[in-house]
C-alpha cells in the first residue's frame, strides 16, 4: 500500500464539494451504485460529459486517483 499523507487525503476530498459533481441528481441504492434520479438518457450523458471534461482539467484528479484508485467520474456515477 502506497504511503497517503494528510495534505493528500484532504485535497483529494475536494471532489465531493465541487459544484460540477452532480450527486445533488443521484441517489444512492443499497448496494451503493450510484443512479441519477429520473432523467432522460440524454441529459444523464450530458451530464456525465461535463463531469468528465471539468475533471480533466482539475488539479485535484490525480489526487483523488491516488486515495481512491478511480477517476472521480467513475467514482460518482455507475
Amino acid at each position: 500500500m502506497a504511503f497517503l499523507s494528510f495534505k493528500l487525503k484532504k485535497e483529494s476530498e475536494k471532489c465531493f464539494a465541487c459544484k460540477f459533481n452532480y450527486m445533488n441528481n443521484v441517489e444512492v441504492t443499497s448496494k451503493g451504485y450510484v443512479h441519477f434520479l429520473q432523467m432522460e438518457d440524454k441529459i444523464k450523458s450530458v451530464l456525465k460529459g461535463t463531469m468528465t471534461s471539468i475533471c480533466a482539467m482539475c488539479p485535484y484528479k490525480s489526487k483523488f486517483e491516488k486515495v481512491y484508485g478511480k477517476t472521480p467520474v467513475d467514482y460518482f456515477t455507475k
